[in-house]
C-alpha cells in the first residue's frame, strides 16, 4: 500500500493548511540566517511555500508524485515559482550545496529501513555546505500507544461540499526496528455516495536519544543538540518529540 496517495494528500492539506505557528517561527529563525535552504521531504509545501513568500531561497525535494503535484498547484495559486525536485532522499543528487537543511514535522521517521536511513543521512551530509546546519524533528519511543486496535480519524469538508473521511488504527510496534505501524483509510463522499477510497499502511520509525545521536555522528555530523521543544528545552527521558540540530 503506497503512502501519501491523492486522497491522503487532499485530507492532509485540508486538515493542516498552514504550518503550526511555533514550528514555523522556529524554522524561520534558522532560514533567516542562511542564504540557501534545502527542505527534503517537503510534502505539499506547508513550510516551504510560506518561507518562499517571506522572500527566502528554499529548494524542496519529495519522492511522492501526489505531494509534488499538490505543492505545484498551491504554488501556482499563491503566485510562487517553487524549486522542487522529485527525488528519493536516499538517492538525492543535486548540483548545489546548502547552508541549511530542514526536515520539519518528524518526516525523517518515515524512512524506516536502517540502511536507507543511513544512506539518506549520508546524502544530506553531502549536500550541506561546510559549517552548515541540519535541523529536524523525530518522535521518540514515548509515542508508542498504550493500546492497539482502537480507531481514530476525522472528517474534512471540501469547498464543493464533498467530504473526505479518515479512519485509522495503530496496528503494531516492532521492537527490533522501532517501527510503529498504523493502517489508514481515506474515503471521498459526495452527497453521501462513496466515490473513491484509499488504504494506507503508514509506518514511522521512533528513536531514542542515543540512537539518533549515534546515527548522526557516524555520518559525520557534529555539535548534535537534542531539545524537546522549539524553545530549546533540553530533551529528557520523558520527551515525546526531539528537535535536533547539528552541523557539518
Amino acid at each position: 500500500m503506497e503512502m501519501y496517495q491523492r486522497l491522503c494528500v487532499e485530507y492532509y492539506d485540508l486538515d493542516k493548511p498552514h504550518p503550526p505557528e511555533e514550528a514555523y517561527a522556529f524554522y524561520l529563525k534558522h532560514v533567516e540566517k542562511a542564504s540557501v535552504t534545502l527542505e527534503p521531504m517537503s510534502g505539499s509545501g506547508r513550510f516551504m511555500l510560506p518561507l518562499m513568500q517571506a522572500g527566502h531561497a528554499v529548494t524542496g525535494v519529495d519522492a511522492s508524485p501526489s505531494m509534488v503535484q499538490a505543492l505545484e498547484t498551491q504554488a501556482a495559486r499563491l503566485g510562487v515559482e517553487p524549486r522542487i525536485h522529485k527525488q528519493s532522499l536516499e538517492t538525492l543528487q543535486l548540483e548545489s550545496t546548502y547552508d541549511l537543511i530542514i526536515i520539519p514535522s518528524g518526516s525523517l521517521g518515515l524512512i524506516t529501513d536502517e540502511a536507507a536511513l543511513r544512506q539518506s543521512l549520508s546524502r544530506l551530509y553531502r549536500h550541506l555546505s561546510d559549517g552548515g546546519s541540519f535541523v529536524f524533528e523525530v518522535s521518540t519511543l514515548k509515542e508508542i500507544p498504550d493500546t492497539f486496535g482502537a480507531t481514530f480519524g476525522g472528517v474534512q469538508d471540501k469547498d464543493n461540499g464533498d467530504k473526505i473521511v479518515f479512519t485509522g488504527f495503530y496496528a503494531s510496534f516492532d521492537e527490533n526496528t522501532s517501527v510503529l505501524r498504523s493502517i489508514h483509510r481515506y474515503e471521498h463522499f459526495q452527497h453521501g455516495k462513496l466515490l473513491d477510497s484509499e488504504l494506507e499502511d503508514f509506518q514511522v520509525r521512533l528513536f531514542d536519544q542515543a540512537t539518533i545521536t549515534r546515527l548522526l555522528e557516524e555520518t559525520g555530523f557534529t555539535e548534535v543538540v537534542l531539545a524537546e521543544d522549539y524553545k530549546g528545552t533540553p530533551a529528557s527521558t520523558e520527551s515525546k518529540e526531539l528537535v535536533v540540530t547539528c552541523k557539518k
